[in-house]
């Protein structure tokens, strides 16, 4: 019997998390308002921050805020999980006690559920002698309308995570190829997002779908593409030596490979695995190994 990589899950997790964070960082006053109903006067992040529990760990999300309630201060934490664990409540609490002692502030959290099923978390803990309790919410309750409606691309592109009602699979996902086009157009910035969603719909085995309706209603504009156009022009200066037509050829050719190449590099930058990396990029494996290489020396070099 084959032995089953221990490390898989925790890394897919790593990808998800990666996305998740790309997502809702921009947006986290507007994340806070739809999941806590808070709307802060100010906010002054703390990403980077690190509470020293058990394990030294970062949260996804944390911030001083100062609302009419607190005008002092108060610090949100929102910790985003792609999967269920019943020792959750004990890590809050956790978190809860070192962030109170850090900051001398009330502190508020919230845990948002990112993955399949519906999970029960406790999200109360009672003793004889204390009280403790957290907010849940699970993306799976949400309706898929209230992030299709969104005015951010990135809260968009959650609506595959959320509840699809009497909606189909790729009725949903079609909505939020349309939705990004209406909010970015047809830009590399509609690219990125795509990227993002392909990444996250594997939460919900949505790939293959998403996959197939971006490639059938999405078509980019290569024209206006710099990359394109350098391929092109390329292309035409190898005409001028083995036919036009053929150098055209070659130089649509080499706008894409560098369009391949530049989508790589930056996924390679962010950590995203070498599988994932060729799948969103629509290369090999190997053409992600060879970029990846070819980093590397480059950044001997220097």
């Amino acid at each position: 019997m084959k032995k089953k990589p221990t490390n898989l899950k925790k890394r897919e997790a790593n990808w998800y998390d990666k996305v998740v964070k790309e997502c809702y960082s921009p947006i986290f006053e507007t994340m806070m308002l739809r999941f806590a109903g808070i709307r802060a006067r100010k906010v002054e992040f703390l990403q980077g921050t690190k509470i020293q529990t058990t394990l030294e760990r970062e949260p996804d999300f944390i911030a001083k805020i100062f609302t009419d309630e607190y005008p002092q201060g108060e610090i949100v934490i929102f910790e985003v999980e792609t999967r269920f664990s019943k020792t959750q409540i004990y890590r809050m609490v956790e978190q809860f006690g070192i962030a109170t002692r850090k900051w001398k502030l009330p502190v508020r959290q919230f845990l948002i559920y990112i993955g399949d099923g519906k999970p029960k978390y406790q999200s109360e803990l009672t003793m004889p002698w204390a009280y403790f309790s957290y907010k849940v919410h699970l993306l799976s309750e949400i309706p898929c309308e209230d992030f299709l409606e969104s005015e951010f691309a990135e809260e968009v592109i959650f609506a595959v995570l959320a509840n699809f009602g009497d909606r189909t699979a790729e009725e949903v996902i079609r909505l939020i190829l349309q939705r990004l086009l209406v909010l970015k157009g047809k830009t590399t910035e509609t690219l990125r997002f795509l990227n993002q969603l392909k990444v996250i719909s594997q939460l919900r085995n949505l790939h293959a779908q998403t996959f197939k309706l971006s490639r059938d209603m999405y078509t980019y504009d290569m024209e206006k593409d710099p990359v394109y156009v350098e391929g092109v022009q390329i292309g035409v200066e190898i005409g001028f030596e083995k036919g036009i037509e053929k150098g055209i050829e070659k130089g649509l050719e080499k706008g894409a490979l560098m369009h391949a190449e530049t989508t790589v590099k930056n996924m390679l930058a962010k950590g995203f695995e070498e599988s994932i990396i060729a799948d969103v990029a629509g290369v090999t494996i190997e053409f992600v190994r060879q970029v990846k290489l070819k980093m590397g020396k480059k950044g001997r070099t220097t």
